[in-house]
């Protein structure tokens, strides 16, 4: 089962996928978050953003960071 990292800021969508019981993951609330998370944990398979989110880190540069991190990772945008 791929592992899914989410970081949204939106709860209804939030509650969405995280009925699925076969997902146990949290919920990251700022861009700079992702980066740290993802440099403890390379076994991230998918990534569920929301442009929306705070954090100092322009969006752009987010995404060129995380593909630096993790080559394989799948990004799905919500914007």
């Amino acid at each position: 089962m791929p592992q899914i990292l989410t970081a949204i800021n939106e709860e209804k969508i939030i509650k969405k996928i995280f009925n699925n019981k076969k997902l146990k993951n949290k919920n990251i609330l700022y861009k700079e978050a992702i980066i740290d998370t993802l440099k403890k944990n390379k076994n991230i398979d998918i990534l569920i953003i929301s442009e929306k989110l705070p954090g100092e880190i322009n969006f752009i540069k987010l995404i060129k960071n995380i593909k630096k991190i993790n080559k394989k990772i799948k990004i799905i945008i919500i914007l």
